[in-house]
């Protein structure tokens, strides 16, 4: 008697999220998990692109959750990027939307691996950031740091260095050497600079950098 309730099976029950979370539907919703929300899987995809279309000129609803205000995973945040990306192309080249969107998508693509075609749209995004806000633009910067990243992720260190080497000396005459994204970038290059085995030009880097961290943040910060 005992030995047979220990071994009889338990049903676990249905998940709450067996219907989708805006029309109620069942079918065809999208595959693993959309967000970090426990069990998120219960959405359609056309779901979440009616809700981020409603929210514009907003753009969170595109890359977050709206409950758990985490990012999108998967499926999910790929095709959320490329739409909010297709419906951009026909904005003006400095409409934050467009740039956004851009941004957005490429970072999608390079998670999925494809790192070649993030690497191009980041390069054609840096291109008009360049043109319609300056090189030392805070946005600027960003989207070529992003870049930088992408490189990295294909292997490209030599072209990946002298991305964040322009980056770094652009922020250092911006933001100043003391800035949180200044000491950030140094970081980044120093440890590019090992990956090319330039040892002696990333300890002086990593030891410049430590100095100014140590004098604005304590010796004791983490």
């Amino acid at each position: 008697q005992g030995g047979s309730s220990n071994s009889k099976s338990v049903t676990m029950p249905e998940a709450e999220d067996a219907n989708c979370k805006f029309c109620l539907g069942a079918d065809d919703l999208l595959d693993g998990a959309v967000c970090a929300c426990r069990g998120s899987t219960g959405v359609h995809l056309q779901c979440l692109i009616g809700y981020a279309v409603q929210r514009l000129p907003q753009l969170d609803a595109w890359s977050k959750c709206v409950v758990c205000k985490h990012s999108f995973a998967g499926r999910a945040r790929t095709a959320l990027a490329f739409e909010l990306w297709k419906r951009s192309q026909t904005l003006p080249e400095e409409d934050r939307q467009r740039y956004y969107a851009a941004n957005l998508y490429a970072n999608a693509l390079s998670e999925q691996g494809r790192h070649v075609e993030a690497a191009a749209l980041h390069k054609q995004t840096l291109e008009v950031m360049q043109h319609v806000f300056g090189v030392e633009h805070p946005k600027t910067l960003a989207v070529a740091s992003n870049l930088a990243l992408v490189l990295c992720k294909q292997g490209q260190y030599t072209e990946a260095a002298a991305l964040r080497k322009h980056t770094l000396e652009v922020q250092q005459r911006v933001f100043g050497a003391d800035h949180t994204q200044t000491l950030t970038s140094a970081n980044i290059l120093a440890w590019l600079l090992c990956e090319q085995g330039q040892y002696a030009q990333a300890a002086a880097l990593q030891k410049q950098t430590l100095e100014v961290r140590q004098r604005v943040l304590g010796a004791d910060h983490p």
